[in-house]
Formats: C-alpha cells, sequence, structure tokens
C-alpha cells in the first residue's frame, strides 16, 4: 500500500524553501494515530532514493519528537529502490537498497511470508508500482491546501490513463480526506460497467 499527502490542487511536494509547511501544519491527531495504525500493518518500507535520504537525515534524531512513530520508523525494515546509492551511503538501520528488476525485487517481496509492505512518499517509485501492476492500494491523504505556484511535483505527471476504484474514504481531524484507492488492471473502467449491468439485470 503506498500513502502519499496531496494538495487539493494534485501536488505532493512544493518548492524545497517551503519544507512541506503545508503538510506538517495539518497533521493532527488523527492523521498521526491514522499513520501509527498503517505502520504497525506493515514489516516493509519501500523507498525511493529522495524520500529515503530525507527521512534516514529526520527519523534518527526524532525520538524526541515523536518516539512511537520514531521508533516504528527506524526499526522497521526498509528497502531503497535505487540504482546510484552504494552500499556505504545506507547508514540507516535496516536498510539495503535494491539496484535489480523493480518488478522481480518487488515481486520478491510479496511473495515472502509477513504483513503489509508500505510506501512512504516515493511518487516517482508509486507511479513505476502502477504502470507495472505492483500496487494493491494507493492512499491519497487530501489536505486542504491550494499550492499553485509554491507546487512541486504532481502527483500524477508521467501517467498513463490508469483506472482506480475508490475503495474507502476517512475524514481525519476533520479536514483531512484519505481516499483509498485499488489501481485496475486495463480496461478496469468497463469491468465496472459490466459488473453493474450484471447487477441490474440480477
Amino acid at each position: 500500500m503506498a500513502t502519499l499527502y496531496a494538495s487539493v490542487d494534485g501536488y505532493a511536494s512544493d518548492l524545497p524553501d517551503e519544507r512541506m509547511r503545508w503538510v506538517t501544519d495539518q497533521i493532527g491527531d488523527d492523521v498521526s494515530a491514522f499513520g501509527l495504525t498503517q505502520l504497525r500493518a506493515a514489516d516493509t518500507l519501500l523507498l525511493g532514493r529522495v524520500t529515503y535520504e530525507a527521512y534516514a537525515r529526520y527519523w534518527p534524531l526524532a525520538a524526541d519528537d515523536d518516539p512511537e512513530f520514531a521508533a516504528l520508523m527506524n526499526d522497521i525494515a526498509k528497502v531503497v529502490v535505487s540504482r546510484t546509492l552504494r552500499d556505504e551511503d545506507v547508514t540507516w538501520r535496516n536498510t539495503r537498497v535494491a539496484r535489480g528488476d523493480l518488478a522481480e525485487e518487488v515481486s520478491a517481496l510479496k511473495r515472502a511470508p509477513g504483513r503489509d509492505i508500505a510506501v512512504a512518499g516515493s511518487v516517482e517509485l508509486v507511479a513505476s508500482l502502477v504502470a507495472r501492476g505492483l500496487l494493491d492500494r494507493l492512499q491519497l491523504e487530501m489536505l486542504p491546501v491550494v499550492l499553485g505556484a509554491s507546487g512541486g511535483r504532481a502527483i500524477f505527471d508521467g501517467y498513463d490513463r490508469t483506472s482506480l476504484r475508490l475503495v474507502d474514504t476517512t475524514v481525519l481531524d476533520n479536514r483531512v480526506v484519505v481516499l483509498d484507492y485499488q489501481p485496475l488492471p486495463d480496461g478496469g473502467a468497463g469491468d465496472d460497467r459490466k459488473e453493474e449491468r450484471e447487477r441490474q439485470s440480477s
């Protein structure tokens, strides 16, 4: 399952000097508890290089600010998808670099026994997983913010046409809406119409 923060106008990040304050200013008790529940359900965290580098700088030093979440983040097994990171570049504990074919790496992780595989941030990685049919769920945490000119990376940059099925919605802290989607294979929209026709005729 991948989880991405999203602005109302479709951005997953802002410009570097903004430092993601549009996200941190909106994180209340419900959002924090939701994130903890998701992280406890996983035993592997899959990350792209940029997200890994940001997390590796922050979470090892965050025990005083958010001890429970920091402990989970630091202890969980982490797999970084990167062709440029060297083993000596990876200093965050319980982390390894996956340099091989993405489909083979992720398929092997999914076949292994254990709990969920979580993907946090890593917009380019999420796009690659969706394109290859490797992502089971995509959660967008929609924050009531329009980034406009300060928007950085758009969530769906580079996507081909993709069908999604809405599985669930959750409202957190009376302002953040979680849209929980299941990516569908090609023709998914047609499959939905077929199911609707079958229901109507039964």
